[in-house]
């Protein structure tokens, strides 16, 4: 809506409706591991989702970077809506089972 509306007051709702769109997705998201996971299993999810954070977080300069000297701004809110589309259609593929998996690690005897 914001990278195609004309108004400016139109502009503005369309940013606030992402801010809250993009902020209240967090909760929810940090919890997906806990879903399927126990144990250290769900440790690890959620090292997995920090780690893919950090990343996104590095690598995101640099793709706003070119697509806004490529498209401006216009195109870096396309792309923002293509990742979330992304987003949902990955998470709309999550199995609804809710089985939950536990890694047993064994642990080496070496007092001997």
């Amino acid at each position: 809506m914001t990278a195609i509306a004309v108004s400016p007051a139109l502009k503005m709702v369309g940013l606030v409706l992402f801010l809250v769109g993009s902020t209240s997705i967090m909760g929810p998201f940090w919890t997906i591991p806990t879903l399927f996971l126990t144990g250290a299993s769900a440790a690890i999810g959620t090292a997995v989702i920090n780690s893919c954070n950090s990343f996104g977080g590095f690598f995101a300069t640099f793709i706003s970077g070119f697509i806004q000297t490529r498209f401006g701004f216009t195109g870096i809110l396309l792309f923002v809506c293509m990742c979330y589309i992304l987003a949902i259609l990955l998470t709309a593929t999550l199995p609804l089972n809710h089985q939950k998996t536990e890694v047993k690690m064994v642990a080496k005897d070496t007092s001997k």
